[in-house]
């Protein structure tokens, strides 16, 4: 192989890994959803239903 082939294809392999690493690091962000949900005591309450306690 000449010499212009070997460095042509060096680079090439260069700049193919630099892409696929930008790609890869750009893709990687995102938005990030959580949710929670939980239980918590309360004070105590009264109700009255038509006169009823």
């Amino acid at each position: 192989m000449s010499k212009l082939r070997t460095a042509a294809r060096r680079l090439l392999t260069a700049g193919s890994a630099v892409a696929v690493i930008g790609a890869v690091t750009l893709g990687a962000g995102g938005v990030a959803r959580a949710s929670a949900t939980g239980t918590t005591a309360i004070g105590t309450f009264d109700y009255d239903l038509r006169g009823a306690g």
